[in-house]
């Protein structure tokens, strides 16, 4: 596995973005987005165990099963923002030209976990949004049809369907780069996939994912309006609406982070122009750290929508 040399380091060529090598001319934004990346993805490393604890010593996770896939949510962020705190310590080391086998490993843990998880976030809001669909339009049903262990099975699918969606074609790419003797550092996280599995399998299937919850969602928003507007609401439709309000607000600031990332992503910055790569990499470089700010402002949004 060869290191990348200090020339290739410290050019301004595409992949020197914040996941990428160092521009000496774009030093103090870079330096300003790796800073404020590694201060956001601490905070969310904290914040979730706290709120999962928080849903199972004060039993909130008993009060709707939406909660468990609240908890399962916040796991994800939890794991996703120890990949950003991954990547952004390997570059940092990589700028300055220091364990640059390592920072390559790094690279390819963060990406590969990161592509796990997000395509479980992402699994997850959908099946958030079922569970409160059925809970705003079918209230009454809600409890006999989402059952503890249906949600639990519910979950643990989506962890083995997602696994079972990423890993095969991470590995493949990894055995296919080292026989090759090309293995290197990973700028865009799906360069772990093969180009043609990214291109016209992963990436059209997450924006269809994408779409979906955002349709899901208007549809529960729908539900959510009709039932607010009903003259008299017992104590149990009250609790599922508050719920209800809560996952569109949490799920609305993922989606929000999530769309952005997804475009500039599906965009092969090497095949751009020097002077649009510019835009392209200061456009890249915020909507990254936008897409961490849900990770940890969910949690506040879970605790202030809760009734004690």
């Amino acid at each position: 596995m060869e290191a990348t040399s200090s020339a290739e380091l410290f050019t301004g060529t595409p992949g020197s973005s914040v996941l990428g090598a160092f521009n000496p001319s774009t030093a103090s934004y870079q330096y300003f987005f790796v800073t404020l990346g590694l201060v956001q993805s601490t905070v969310s490393v904290l914040i979730n165990p706290m709120t999962i604890i928080a849903l199972f010593k004060f039993r909130v996770i008993n009060r709707s099963r939406a909660y468990l896939f609240i908890a399962n949510q916040s796991f994800s962020d939890f794991i996703l923002a120890c990949c950003h705190i991954l990547r952004f310590v390997g570059q940092i080391l990589r700028w300055h030209n220091r364990a640059l086998k390592a920072t390559i490993v790094f690279s390819w843990i963060a990406s590969s976990s990161g592509l796990v998880v997000f395509t479980a976030s992402v699994a997850t809001s959908l099946a958030m949004g079922v569970d409160r669909a059925i809970a705003t339009w079918k209230p009454m049903s809600y409890k006999q049809i989402m059952t503890y262990r249906s949600t639990v099975m519910a979950i643990v699918i989506i962890w083995i369907v997602t696994i079972a969606f990423n890993i095969p074609p991470i590995l493949y790419q990894y055995v296919d780069l080292i026989r090759s003797g090309q293995f290197h550092y990973v700028i865009n996280p799906t360069e772990v996939f093969p180009a043609y599995y990214s291109t016209y399998f992963s990436g059209p299937l997450m924006t269809i994912s994408v779409i979906g919850n955002i349709v899901l969602y208007a549809f529960v928003w729908g539900g959510y309006m009709k039932a607010i507007s009903k003259a008299d609401v017992s104590n149990f439709e009250r609790r599922v609406h508050k719920t209800t309000r809560m996952c569109i607000i949490t799920v609305s600031l993922l989606i929000v982070g999530m769309i952005p990332l997804l475009i500039l992503g599906a965009i092969p910055p090497q095949n751009l122009d020097p002077d649009i790569y510019e835009i392209y990499q200061l456009m890249y470089d915020v909507t990254l750290m936008t897409s961490i700010i849900p990770l940890y402002l969910n949690n506040v949004m879970y605790a202030c929508l809760q009734e004690d």
